[in-house]
């Protein structure tokens, strides 16, 4: 079909093509992120996140209940906006050429999908300079535990595995507990990818530069939950230090010194470490011998930890 004239109802026709294929390609979009964030709907421009101050642990009821109550520093996410935009020549649909676009629009929706991964793997990457809930940024060395009705801070923990001193630091590797419904990162999602277009006949574009716009918007924000459920290493990826991240994690402690029992459950890891990785925790030996951390936990590959 030539459309050499453009109508009301060309226009709406093709915003339905771009639109199905803005969905398809929003749809198809392979994404990792639901493995390391937990997704919380956001009806506001900031969303304050005050529970993060507690853990929920269970306790012998004897007297009066103990009540939790946040603590009064806050922690909050305020939504940014977000856009990708596509001119659509107006001589293009005239002429009958607009088949082009239809894998424009794919991979738009696509990159739309894309991006939540993006930002929380970002999120990730950046958590040794971003705060958390406790003041601290989310991967260091003085997370305090609070203890008594007074919350006094009577020790600290760390979630961070240094290089020991005969080490050379390299790129940053990640061990956590994700099986639970709170996981390490925070994706708030206020509005998500939707596409919108200026096809009207009197728009400005279309009067000064003959042609449509079409384009994508979107409001969110990523952050952090506790700090308890991660460990951030920069040593070499051994299994000695595999061993020791293990351990520091499953040590982990909330108020009052109450252990969390943490199990690792994925190991996220820049892309140039993922064979190491796989030999770490696929191979059935290693170093001759059986490999007793074998298929222990998930590997994930992003480039997006990537330096």
């Amino acid at each position: 079909m030539a459309f050499k004239v453009i109508t009301a109802a060309v226009l709406s026709a093709l915003r339905l093509v771009f639109s199905k294929a803005f969905k398809d390609g929003l749809g198809s979009a392979p994404t990792d992120w639901q493995k390391v964030a937990m997704e919380m709907p956001s009806t506001s421009a900031t969303n304050l996140y005050g529970w993060l101050t507690k853990i929920p642990k269970m306790r012998e009821w004897i007297g009066d209940r103990v009540l939790n109550r946040l603590r009064t520093q806050g922690y909050s996410l305020t939504n940014k906006k977000f856009e990708d935009s596509i001119a659509v020549d107006r001589v293009d649909i005239e002429d009958d050429n607009v088949g082009m676009y239809g894998s424009l629009f794919e991979a738009l929706g696509e990159a739309a999908g894309e991006h939540v991964d993006e930002m929380v793997f970002t999120a990730l990457k950046n958590g040794h300079a971003e705060v958390c809930h406790d003041g601290q940024p989310y991967f260091n060395a003085n997370h305090p535990i609070y203890v008594g009705e007074e919350e006094t801070a009577s020790a600290f923990q760390s979630n961070v595995l240094l290089p020991a001193a005969d080490e050379t630091a390299g790129p940053a590797w990640y061990l956590m507990d994700a099986r639970k419904k709170i996981k390490p990162i925070i994706y708030q999602n206020r509005v998500p990818a939707t596409l919108t277009s200026m096809t009207s006949e009197s728009d400005e574009a279309m009067f000064m530069r003959d042609e449509f716009r079409f384009g994508v918007r979107a409001r969110r924000a990523v952050g952090y939950t506790y700090p308890q459920l991660a460990i951030r290493s920069t040593a070499p990826l051994t299994e000695a230090n595999y061993e020791k991240a293990k351990v520091m994690l499953k040590r982990m402690e909330t108020d009052n010194h109450r252990k969390l029992n943490l199990k690792p459950s994925l190991l996220v890891v820049p892309t140039g470490m993922e064979g190491a990785a796989k030999k770490l925790i696929k191979a059935e030996q290693v170093n001759g011998t059986t490999n007793v951390n074998q298929d222990e936990v998930e590997i994930l590959a992003t480039v997006f930890i990537d330096d």
